[in-house]
């Protein structure tokens, strides 16, 4: 793991260097992610990891089917809000820990001061989380847009950082691979339903459910899932 993080921290710095050098240009596509793969000779998980950390900033802005532009060339956005040390994603148990003790609250915003907009952009999401059974990375990167999607709905720099972070897609993806596509499939819709109510508290119980749940045996979440 520790080899894993020094290969994208390698990766991190030719991408600054690159944005530096002015090589890549605001509003220019970037090298794909297999063209940076056979670049620098390492593999599409750390790359997808490097790109990552530049989405939360905002220098990239990574889009479906059509790749990586550059958003920014503020570079020194590196030195700042990077609130979370990269070596604490690597715990499953650790991210659901934080989560839960995060996204009920932002749940209950939402709820509290929920638009015709919200609701839209969630069930939109709720419908294509649904259609990509099957496929766990596309599921994994449409999971974690619902839960950002709230993170963001807030307004709050820090709080969209730190969300970030957290839903970092390959974290994602190693998370479904635990638990399955159930928890994203029952929970978001209640969730959605909740928050389209105006029911903050019910919102922010369900999310808590739905983060908590997950922490232990699937079995006994498809359980707690019963008394919602």
């Amino acid at each position: 793991m520790k080899k894993d993080k020094l290969v994208v921290e390698e990766i991190v710095k030719y991408m600054q260097q690159q944005i530096k050098d002015g090589a890549w240009a605001v509003n220019t596509k970037i090298p794909s992610e297999n063209e940076l793969c056979s670049r620098l000779g390492v593999g599409r998980g750390s790359v997808r990891a490097a790109i990552q950390r530049f989405n939360v900033l905002g220098i990239l802005e990574s889009q479906h089917g059509r790749g990586t532009f550059v958003r920014s060339i503020d570079i020194s956005l590196f030195g700042k809000g990077h609130y979370l040390d990269t070596a604490l994603l690597t715990d499953m148990v650790t991210i659901r820990q934080a989560r839960s003790l995060i996204e009920p609250e932002l749940a209950y915003e939402a709820a509290a001061n929920a638009t015709p907009e919200l609701i839209a952009d969630l069930n939109l999401l709720n419908q294509q989380l649904k259609a990509a059974v099957g496929n766990q990375e596309l599921f994994a990167r449409l999971d974690a847009q619902f839960h950002m999607t709230l993170a963001e709905f807030i307004d709050n720099p820090i709080i969209s950082n730190v969300m970030g972070q957290l839903l970092d897609q390959t974290v994602c993806l190693n998370i479904n691979r635990v638990f399955g596509y159930y928890g994203g499939i029952y929970y978001h819709p209640k969730i959605a339903e909740a928050i389209a109510q105006r029911s903050c508290e019910q919102a922010r119980n369900i999310m808590k459910t739905h983060m908590v749940s997950e922490l232990f045996d699937p079995k006994e979440h498809r359980k707690n899932a019963i008394s919602l």
